[in-house]
């Protein structure tokens, strides 16, 4: 996979709604690969 240079932490609701963007993207037929540089908590990660 790739790896990114910068990330971006985000608070629970971003998370939340990127999260959901990035399975809707991923879930699309015509997508192969989804990649972000966002970084979740495991603690944030937890509660979604």
């Amino acid at each position: 996979g790739l790896i990114p240079k910068s990330t971006i932490k985000l608070s629970k609701e971003e998370s939340a709604k990127a999260l959901k963007l990035i399975n809707a993207l991923d879930d699309h037929d015509d997508v192969q690969n989804v990649n972000s540089n966002l970084e979740i908590s495991d603690e944030i990660l937890s509660e979604i």
